[in-house]
């Protein structure tokens, strides 16, 4: 039995040809789908391919991660790939569906289609009496992959999440860990937790995590992790944990501060700038944190409050960015426009605080709808459909 983990061609318009491609798709590893020019310039790493990867093996299946997004596979070569495997575990999303769907029936001539990620999660019940899928995986997928290649049974798997994610091994990396980099620096991508105690609408969390507990690495296995990735990739410079909120906490955050301070590479992380204390962020910058992402969203709290349910106070916010500037930190500011009944006002209330906040670099982006969030469900309350693809990819959306 071979089984093929894939993060399949994502080219627009689908199916193109890749130099004739007018954009190209970022799928798994990014908590926001969305399409780009096509290029070699950022690539999220796809933690949930590699855990499930590095879980069959450690089982004992015979499995292999081909990152097609990640390497440019062309269409062409992509099928010729997936037709020596039995089964094929595709991830999905809302902004893709069109794309997936053409590689699902064209792949599923000779191979089992097993359907993960965000849009396979929201409807696998839908998703499920299409007659070229074999089974639909909720959620974190690597126990739930792993009861299903056993098995041998096509249905829907509910959510099998670790309870304690130190008991996962290893994500699977090779030698491809050096495309996945952003700008200068060749980066280790890692997670140092798993889930978000908050439920912001726009947020992937509240539909692939079934339980919405945080559930945190102990500094010890991220030590083990960290050293075990460099030992065997002399190369990495940087070290970034994508987590959903790093800094949770105050003890524990500088515990792992710590333990990145005897490792001695800078790093940076993805943020909430009310969920640690200053002297613990202090305490991260003199380990080496030299770069921090931080969701501010919108610049009014009526928004935040009442329809991205962020649980965020934004003077505070606002104080603790303006000291996080003074400490030397690189502050990446995330902002978004298009919520929900947000009226214009509202949105130059964004683009106000922006210009307050001086952030290093920013985001500023329209929201793109995924698939079973709740600002997905607000969507379809108001406006009595589905949201399009476009409105699932707020980059191509901004351009509309």
């Amino acid at each position: 039995m071979k089984i093929l983990i894939s993060n399949p061609p994502w080219f627009v318009p689908t199916g193109a040809v890749k130099p004739k491609a007018l954009r190209m798709g970022i799928r798994a590893g990014s908590r926001w789908p969305y399409t780009r020019k096509v290029h070699r310039k950022y690539f999220p790493f796809p933690f949930n391919m590699a855990y499930a990867d590095a879980y069959l093996r450690k089982m004992g299946i015979a499995s292999t991660l081909r990152d097609s997004i990640l390497l440019l596979d062309d269409y062409k070569d992509y099928f010729k790939l997936a037709s020596n495997y039995d089964y094929i575990v595709l991830e999905t999303s809302a902004a893709s569906w069109e794309n997936d769907l053409y590689v699902v029936r064209e792949a599923s001539r000779r191979s089992r289609i097993i359907l993960v990620g965000m849009h396979a999660t929201a409807f696998a019940d839908e998703l499920i009496k299409l007659e070229n899928v074999f089974a639909v995986l909720k959620g974190e997928y690597e126990k739930s992959l792993y009861d299903c290649l056993t098995s041998r049974e096509g249905r829907v798997y509910d959510f099998d999440e670790w309870e304690n994610i130190d008991d996962a091994p290893f994500p699977t990396r090779d030698d491809t860990i050096y495309l996945y980099r952003a700008r200068r620096d060749l980066m280790l991508q890692m997670w140092a937790s798993r889930g978000c105690p908050f439920r912001c609408s726009f947020c992937y969390v509240t539909c692939f995590q079934d339980s919405n507990k945080y559930r945190p690495h102990s500094p010890e296995r991220v030590k083990q992790e960290a050293e075990d990735a460099l030992w065997r990739f002399p190369k990495l410079n940087f070290i970034y944990f994508d987590d959903d909120t790093f800094n949770i906490g105050n003890e524990r955050i500088r515990e792992i501060s710590g333990v990145m301070k005897n490792i001695g590479l800078p790093w940076g992380c993805m943020c909430r700038a009310d969920t640690c204390n200053l002297e613990t962020f202090r305490i991260m910058r003199e380990s080496g944190c030299v770069e921090l992402k931080i969701g501010i969203e919108s610049g009014s709290q009526r928004v935040l409050d009442k329809i991205i349910n962020k649980s965020l106070n934004l003077n505070k916010a606002k104080r603790t960015v303006k000291e996080l500037k003074k400490m030397g930190f690189h502050i990446h500011g995330t902002f978004m426009y298009g919520f929900p009944t947000e009226t214009p006002e509202e949105a130059q209330m964004t683009k106000n605080i922006m210009r307050e906040l001086q952030c290093n670099s920013k985001q500023f982006s329209h929201i793109g709808l995924l698939s079973g969030t709740i600002a997905w469900k607000q969507f379809e309350k108001i406006h009595k459909r589905r949201p399009t693809i476009e409105e699932s990819d707020g980059v191509l959306l901004k351009g509309i």
